[in-house]
């Protein structure tokens, strides 16, 4: 009986912390920064069937402030990937169960247990960064991980391109803490695959294509 209620418990304050969080990276994105999403009516319509969410990534609040909005926008919850350091970050890890974020290696290259896979198979709703890390380049995004092509395949969900504007004027990476600065999220049509997937170097081609897009979103060149 008390382990049951420590439990419960844990699990009580692992949501607190998520939601007061969640919430707190939204108010200081929309009322500190004036932060604004934009197109949010290409969402809507895969709000009942699911999605791929790809993005590209600059920092701590990114994935944050993505999963509150459909948190709270549209009462879904995102599964983010997420790296495996995440887990054992003494302000994130808590967030980590609660939210649904999916634990692979730090690499990204393999989910490190089956209850990861399991999540990845069940959930409609999945969000990844491609780029792998935070980038800290004003100019052009990392060079993406192409296994977004393939986790895209596997699941045959549509894919969704999103690029955060001035995310880097924000909380750029050599910063401990986010500063006030203007910036917004902006998501893109559906991006559709070119042509049948059949080898590697089609793969390759899929995902320059991708992050062209998410590029074009956040006004960042990709020259990979």
């Amino acid at each position: 009986m008390h382990v049951a209620k420590t439990k419960k418990l844990n699990i009580f304050l692992k949501k607190l912390w998520t939601l007061f969080i969640a919430k707190s990276g939204l108010f200081f994105f929309q009322n500190l920064c004036r932060g604004e999403f934009v197109n949010e009516e290409r969402i809507k319509q895969y709000i009942n069937d699911g999605f791929l969410l790809v993005s590209n990534h600059v920092s701590y609040l990114d994935w944050i402030l993505l999963w509150s909005y459909f948190y709270h926008r549209h009462h879904i919850k995102i599964s983010f990937i997420g790296k495996e350091s995440l887990f054992s970050h003494p302000l994130w890890s808590p967030l980590m169960d609660y939210a649904g974020v999916i634990k692979v290696s730090n690499e990204g290259d393999r989910f490190l247990d089956i209850n990861s896979y399991k999540k990845l198979k069940e959930s409609r709703y999945i969000g990844i960064f491609p780029e792998g890390t935070r980038n800290n380049n004003n100019q052009h995004l990392m060079e993406a991980k192409s296994g977004v092509i393939k986790l895209a395949i596997k699941l045959k969900l549509p894919i969704i391109p999103v690029g955060l504007v001035n995310f880097n004027d924000v909380w750029p990476r050599d910063r401990r803490f986010p500063r006030i600065a203007k910036c917004s999220i902006v998501f893109g049509e559906e991006f559709k695959l070119q042509k049948s997937v059949n080898d590697n170097n089609d793969i390759i081609h899929e995902t320059r294509l991708l992050m062209k897009s998410i590029g074009k979103l956040c006004n960042l060149e990709y020259p990979y």
